[in-house]
Formats: structure tokens, C-alpha cells, sequence
């Protein structure tokens, strides 16, 4: 049935003629027996586009793409972070282990000669073999087979490896690299001895020191955030491997403020709490993720507020922090007759190490959500918890 669809040029025409339309209202309107294919389908891949168009604006952009689910599109990459993927590795021959929509081998394919896409599901095996040639590459091949499968029955020399491991459970939160599938751990050793590289991508909940010490071969790591929302962190594993990887966190939003250091770095530090003045600067997700704190401090010289706040401040204004800044306009306790006037009734509030949640600090506060001020409960050096009012400086 999908190789008929996928030949179909009616099916994508309907697609196109109608992809800024309600499917539901299509659905009730239309008879799908004027149709020469199913016209549920159509609906279908009409609402998915919606649902990745910002995700996905390229794929989205030509008529002719088939999108196999709804799951293959929760769980693909986007478009900026496949992009990222690519410009960190390149070379003679690509192989993706775990294909998925295929959105990621794309990105990659154009830094490699061979690009091989390995994937166990037919429905994403046959969307890709359909999708990458109208999407400008011919060249990628396509193969329906288990990862691990394919690892045993070939072998390699020189080549880079992507993979993008599935959770075993999808109904709970997974930490660990053995949690996934498949779980690559056992071929790492056969890989790097054959001068291959393997990128993996984790979830961003992965605990970082616990991948590095299950991969064994980790070089570098990167933690990548787009629109301060952490959204992958990856794994280069190669033969030259470091006993202290380098770690790279990133906003892709905001690409200049790229910040790198290592965990022997980090332990090393250690940079002393003072009082807030003048500015306050909050980490942005990349940043609180891979955990660099007095690395950060350190490298900007900006004092935290408190160990456990991740807040910091300075008396001078930081161009290129990576995350939020903010100009200091008052501190005080969280009593809603100590706010100054001039406040009115209505400001952000955020909480950092602060013994009540937001929305309970904004109703002690008798404060409305929005406004252009912004209000931080959070504890300071003396662990007296403070309020802290600002205004967010542009940029």
C-alpha cells in the first residue's frame, strides 16, 4: 500500500492543493470514494506538516515528501541540530545505524563521498529510500536491517558512525547508555581499533559523567540547546580518546556564546560566593546541563550568589554570557508590602535554590504573570533566601 502512495502523484498533489486547510473540516466534507487512494492518509500527512513546519521548514517546503508517522516525527532531530551534527564530523563514508526519518543522515550525507542509512522499520526504510532523492541526494543507500545486525555481518575501516538510540522504555525517564537500544557499548572497541568514529546522541537527560565512563572512548561531548530548551547531547567516540573529554555547550539560537571546558577543569576550580551587585546572569539550559559552574564563574569573572543558585553576579555589564542578563534594581524579603512601588503588580517570577516553587513566591508576592520586570527568589552566600528584582538588559 505505501509504495503505491508513495507513487502516487494525485496523493501528493491533494497534499499540496490543500496543506493550509483543516483536515478535520476535509474530513467531513469530502467523500473518500471520488479518491484513487486513501484519503484518510492524505488528511494524515497534511497534519503532520503542520506539526513540523518549524522543525522541518525544507522537508516541509517540498511537495513531495512522505512523513511515514507521528512518532518518527516527535523523535527525529530538527533541521538546525542536524546541521550541527554535520559540521562536526566528515570523511570518505557515512553510516547512520538507526536511520529513523532520516533527517540527520541528510544533514551529514553532504560532508561524506558514501552515506549508508541503516534502519530496522520498513515504513521509515521506504519513506527514506522515497524522501532522500526528492530532497536533492540520490546517492544515500538505504538498507532495512537491525543495527547490531549489521555491525556483526560487515566490517569497517575509516568510517564514521552515527547513531541515535531508541529508549527500551518509553514510559519513563532513562538515564544510562544501557537503557537504550541498541546498546552500542559492544562494538565500540571493534570500531575505534579500525580508525572509525562514532557520534552518538543521547537524550537530555542522559547523566554525562555516566556516559563518558560507559562509552570509554569519549573525546568530546556536546550539549546543545535551541531556544534555551535542552535538546540533545552527543558523544564523539574515537581511538584518540581523552581521559578528560572537552565539553561543549551550545545554544543554537545563539551560537557565538559557545562555551568549552572539561570536568578536570571544573574540579579544580573553585571560585568564592559574594553578594549580588550590579548584574545578575542566569546559565542558559546548555550551560546548566553540562554543569561547568566555576568553570563559567571563572571565565567571565562573575561571582555565584550561592553554590547550589547557579546565579551569578558582576558590577560590569558581560556581552557574550551565554544564557540571561539582567540589571539589579532592588533586593529584598518575600513580602509583598517590601516591594518597592514602582514594581506595580505584575512581573516575571522565576525561583533558583528557593524554598517555594514560582507560582507560590508570585502568589505570596500578589503578582500577575508578565510585565517588563523580572523577579528571582532564590538563596544567597549567607543562605537567607532573598528576593531579587530586575529588568532583563536586550540582546
Amino acid at each position: 500500500m505505501l509504495s503505491s502512495l508513495l507513487d502516487n502523484e494525485h496523493f501528493f498533489q491533494f497534499i499540496e492543493d490543500h496543506r493550509d486547510e483543516d483536515s478535520h473540516k476535509l474530513a467531513l466534507s469530502l467523500d473518500p470514494r471520488n479518491y484513487e487512494f486513501p484519503l484518510a492518509e492524505a488528511l494524515t500527512q497534511i497534519e503532520l506538516r503542520k506539526r513540523v513546519r518549524s522543525k522541518l521548514s525544507t522537508w516541509v517546503g517540498n511537495p513531495q515528501v512522505f512523513f511515514p508517522g507521528r512518532l518518527s516525527i516527535e523523535q527525529c532531530s530538527s533541521e538546525l541540530t542536524a546541521h550541527y551534527k554535520a559540521s562536526l564530523v566528515r570523511g570518505m563514508t557515512l553510516v547512520d545505524l538507526t536511520g529513523g526519518l532520516g533527517v540527520d543522515t541528510l544533514a551529514m550525507s553532504a560532508q561524506f563521498e558514501r552515506t549508508q542509512y541503516v534502519e530496522k522499520e520498513e515504513s521509515l526504510v521506504m519513506a527514506a529510500a522515497h524522501n532522500f532523492p526528492v530532497l536533492g541526494n540520490s546517492q544515500i543507500m538505504v538498507k532495512q536491517e537491525e543495527a547490531t545486525v549489521f555491525l556483526d555481518q560487515n566490517d569497517f575501516k575509516d568510517t564514521v558512525f552515527y547513531a541515535d538510540p531508541a529508549r527500551r522504555d518509553q514510559h519513563k525517564k532513562l538515564y544510562l547508555l544501557e537503557d537504550t537500544q541498541p546498546d552500542l557499548s559492544p562494538w565500540l572497541l571493534k570500531l575505534v581499533n579500525n580508525s572509525c568514529q562514532l557520534l552518538l546522541k543521547a537524550a537530555p537527560m542522559l547523566d554525562i559523567k555516566a556516559g563518558i565512563n560507559a562509552l570509554s572512548y569519549v573525546n568530546e561531548v556536546h550539549v546543545v540547546a535551541v531556544g534555551n530548551e535542552c535538546k540533545e547531547v552527543l558523544f564523539l567516540c574515537t581511538r584518540e580518546s581523552s581521559p578528560d573529554p572537552t565539553i561543549y555547550a551550545i545554544d543554537l539560537t545563539r551560537p557565538k556564546e559557545r562555551f568549552q571546558f572539561t570536568y578536570g577543569q571544573e574540579k579544580d576550580m573553585s571560585v568564592k560566593g559574594k553578594e549580588p551587585a550590579g548584574f545578575l546572569y542566569e546559565p542558559n539550559a546548555a550551560i546548566m546541563k553540562a554543569g561547568c559552574f566555576q568553570s563559567i564563574a571563572a571565565h567571565f569573572e562573575v561571582a555565584p550568589l550561592h553554590p547550589n543558585s547557579h546565579l551569578y553576579s558582576s558590577d560590569k555589564v558581560i556581552t557574550n554570557w551565554p544564557g540571561r542578563a539582567f540589571r539589579i534594581l532592588d533586593i529584598t524579603a518575600a513580602n509583598a508590602r517590601q516591594l518597592p512601588g514602582w514594581l506595580g503588580k505584575k512581573a516575571n517570577v522565576a525561583v533558583r535554590n528557593y524554598p517555594l516553587p514560582a507560582e507560590k513566591l508570585r502568589q505570596k508576592l500578589k503578582l500577575t504573570d508578565g510585565g517588563d520586570y523580572y523577579v528571582f527568589g532564590t538563596t544567597l552566600s549567607d543562605n537567607k533566601p532573598k528576593v531579587i528584582i530586575c529588568e532583563k538588559l536586550s540582546g
